[in-house]
């Protein structure tokens, strides 16, 4: 078996792959939902003759600041987005690079 070694640019698939599915084909993805995220980068492989070696996962965490009084640690979307991270990173041959 072939080792492969993935690396995906979170935002980049997110936005562009995920939520254009759903825009022009109607087809609405969970990106929250690990399992479907797992499932996706496995899509990339062709399982008689590769494995993966490693998954690096390239994302930034979601913005926690104060603006204009508004502290968006406080936002349920930061919410969803750190726990994401913490679910995606406790995954076997995943590897998360915050930037």
């Amino acid at each position: 078996m072939k080792k492969v070694a993935i690396f995906v640019d979170w935002e980049n698939i997110r936005k562009s792959v995920f939520q254009t599915a759903y825009k022009d084909l109607g087809k609405k993805v969970d990106y929250n939902n690990i399992d479907n995220v797992i499932t996706f980068f496995n899509a990339f492989i062709d399982s008689s003759t590769e494995e993966i070696y490693r998954i690096y996962v390239y994302l930034a965490e979601p913005y926690g600041g104060i603006i204009g009084g508004i502290d968006y640690k406080q936002n349920s979307v930061y919410a969803l987005g750190m726990q994401f991270i913490q679910r995606i990173q406790g995954r076997d041959h995943i590897a998360v690079r915050k930037g």
